[in-house]
């Protein structure tokens, strides 16, 4: 969390805007943020030399071969967070929503569906960390 010095404070289009010219302040507060420890399990053991790394017969890439070089190890995954999904309805995707608003020029539904969702409340720990990289 950071805290800003606010310079100034205006409207425009009926939405508030708030600037700051120095940062007073940083801290990491997941508590405040209502941030969610998310599952990490472990899958067994990766090996990449069977991984798919492109298409057949194309030459694997410079960046790769470390990666295989270093032989197998152990795979874990992380628990996956669909913001908004829920018993009614476990197909909405409201950050897809937004982005296809975003795609066809509608910028303000995009950002309001977005804030819809981070607004809901602390059982939606994704908008913390996906809305942000909009780029709205």
């Amino acid at each position: 969390m950071a805290v800003i010095r606010p310079t100034k404070q205006w409207t425009y289009g009926g939405r508030p805007y708030l600037s700051g010219s120095a940062m007073e302040s940083t801290r990491v507060d997941a508590k405040a943020l209502f941030l969610v420890r998310l599952r990490f399990e472990g899958r067994g053991v990766w090996r990449p030399a069977e991984h798919n790394w492109g298409e057949e017969g194309d030459p694997i890439e410079d960046w790769a071969k470390p990666i295989i070089a270093s032989g197998p190890r152990p795979e874990f995954v992380m628990e996956q967070v669909l913001p908004g999904a829920g018993v009614e309805n476990p197909f909405l995707d409201p950050i897809g929503e937004s982005k296809d608003h975003k795609d066809f020029g509608d910028l303000d539904g995009a950002y309001q569906i977005l804030v819809d969702v981070c607004q809901a409340g602390p059982k939606r720990p994704h908008c913390n960390r996906r809305s942000g990289s909009a780029g709205y």
